[in-house]
């Protein structure tokens, strides 16, 4: 990660790629700058540019961090047409979720309530109405869940270290699902055994493709958290 502080302004810039995986300046399609809201003493807005300067997104953070969302999002198009509105309460969906197509048409129209789902209706490009479908959905994986847990389970051998040292112990594992369904950014804590992270990353490195998750529509990365236990027998 390249991080560039701009102590005076009270700003920290980073720059993505076109997955928003973080990149060095020169080869970025968008930037992002955090700073204080000097309006809401303690809270965070963070913005995201395309290269080009113009404004991508606007997200509002309770504070620094930015695990709750509040107060009212947007995004916009590369063409400079707004792409959506969102209104966050306490990190939850609320009151009416508005989405546009590049040119300007409304797409989609949701109400929530406490982050529920109450209705809602979605339009193609030229205002006519479509069947609704969910705003979000996480990625699928062939089969389910239990078959991606019998995936998983088959491709772990147990390592000799866990009966040599009587093991019992737990390992958070972390990756996501990119954009086109493969499993990316596999990250196991530092102090675990060697041993244990071959088999972990072995394991997650051998699942199949994923039909991947998806914001209104849009394929988008998605991040997982996975247990591993292992234990002498």
């Amino acid at each position: 990660m390249v991080t560039i502080s701009l102590i005076a302004n009270c700003q920290d810039t980073v720059y993505f790629d076109k997955n928003l995986d973080s990149i060095d300046k020169h080869s970025a399609s968008y930037f992002q700058i955090k700073r204080d809201d000097p309006s809401f003493p303690g809270r965070l807005i963070v913005e995201t540019f395309y290269v080009n300067g113009s404004r991508k997104e606007i997200r509002y953070y309770t504070d620094r961090t930015e695990k709750i969302q509040t107060g009212v999002s947007q995004k916009w198009h590369a063409n400079g047409q707004i792409k959506s509105k969102i209104n966050y309460e306490n990190g939850l969906l609320s009151d009416t979720l508005f989405t546009f197509w590049e040119n300007g048409q409304l797409k989609r129209q949701d109400i929530y309530q406490n982050g529920k789902f109450i209705k809602g209706n979605c339009y193609n490009t030229s205002g006519k109405k479509i069947p609704h479908f969910d705003y979000e959905e996480m990625p699928k994986y062939p089969g389910g869940d239990n078959q991606l847990f019998m995936d998983i389970f088959s491709s772990i051998t147990m390592p000799d270290i866990v009966k040599n040292k009587q093991l019992k112990t737990k390992v958070i594992a972390r990756f996501a699902v990119d954009s086109d369904g493969y499993v990316k950014d596999i990250e196991v804590p530092e102090d675990t055994y060697p041993e244990l992270k071959y088999v972990i990353v072995r394991a997650l490195t051998s699942l199949k493709q994923w039909q991947p998750g998806s914001v209104d529509g849009e394929p988008v990365k998605v991040h997982y958290s996975v247990p591993f236990s292992f234990e002498a027998r």
